[in-house]
Parts: C-alpha cells; structure tokens; sequence
C-alpha cells in the first residue's frame, strides 16, 4: 500500500492519510516458525474490501463495455472469471489472521460472501476438461456477489439487512444440534 493515493500502473492505489506511517499501524502477529503477519485496524481492514470490490466491479465493467456480440462475450467471460478469482483469494488470503472476533461483523460478513464467491467459481470453471461453464450462472453469481458484497460494506447498510443480504447469498448458517 502506499500513502497518499498516487497511481500505480493507471490504477489508483489506496488512499492512506500521509500522517500515518504503514509499518507503525497495527500490531504483529508471529506464528510458530517466526513468520510475521501485520495485522492492520478497521479502517484499513475497510480499505482492502473496497479496494477488492472496486476491483472486481472494474473487471466486470470491462467485460461488458469491449463485448461487441455473444461470442465475443463468451470469449472474455473467462478471463473476467479468473480476474474476480484472483482479487477473491487476495482479500481472503489478506483477511486469513484475523479472528471473528478480531473483525467488525460487517467485515465478517463479506469474508464469507468471499469464501462463498469462491466455492461458486470452484463449481462452474471455464477450464475445466468437460468444457461446461454456464455462461449465465457465472453472470448471476457475479450480480449477485457485487450486490451482496456492496451491502454487506456499506455504511449506510444495517446489521440485520447486512446479515439478511449475507444470508441470501451464502445461505443461512448451519444449526448444530
């Protein structure tokens, strides 16, 4: 990351307020063979998610504006998919050392519309050997991540619509009995 929200490649970096120095915010977290994890506060942790939203909406954005017909769409679906893969384990792979406990529920909730984004690319891979990606399931998960993932960060968003919109799209929590 860096401060001041200069552009990188054309694409704007996070925008850090340049009083804060990166290595001093946060804490520390060591593992048992001395690897070193930075663990960064809520406003950062924030930052990430929209960064990842932004991301994989401009991905679809670009889909659509350079689709000229169906087959062409068909061609570059694929490629949107492994785009919006990547930025998914990114930010889950970013959000791995935090507890539940250690996130705002709104940020556990779009870890879990990530792990659940993931798990439907994972079921319908534009890659795979028996050549069946559904073109149209991979456009409804995509709506339907943007939209879930959207709601669960916003600010102007509820905790129990936030929960309700989680649940929609990863299905509601599994009762032990």
């Amino acid at each position: 990351m860096q401060a001041g929200g200069d552009e990188v490649d054309g694409v704007g970096a996070l925008t850090v307020p340049e009083a804060i120095d990166l290595d001093e915010v946060g804490g520390v977290k060591r593992d048992k063979r001395g690897n070193v994890t930075h663990i960064f506060p809520a406003f950062m942790v924030e930052a990430m998610l929209a960064d990842c939203l932004r991301e994989v909406k401009a991905s679809v954005d670009v889909l659509y504006k350079f689709v000229e017909d169906e087959d062409s769409f068909t061609e570059n679906a694929p490629l949107t998919w492994v785009i919006l893969k990547e930025f998914c384990l990114d930010a889950e792979q970013k959000l791995k050392p935090y507890s539940d406990a250690a996130l705002k529920p709104k940020h556990r909730y779009c870890r879990e519309v990530i792990k659940s984004m993931l798990e439907r690319l994972a079921d319908n891979m534009p890659m795979r050997e028996d050549d069946d990606f559904d073109l149209s399931t991979f456009a409804g998960d995509v709506v339907a991540f943007l939209s879930a993932f959207h709601f669960c960060l916003s600010e102007g968003t509820t905790e129990k619509q936030r929960r309700a919109e989680k649940e929609l799209f990863c299905g509601p929590p599994i009762q032990v009995h």
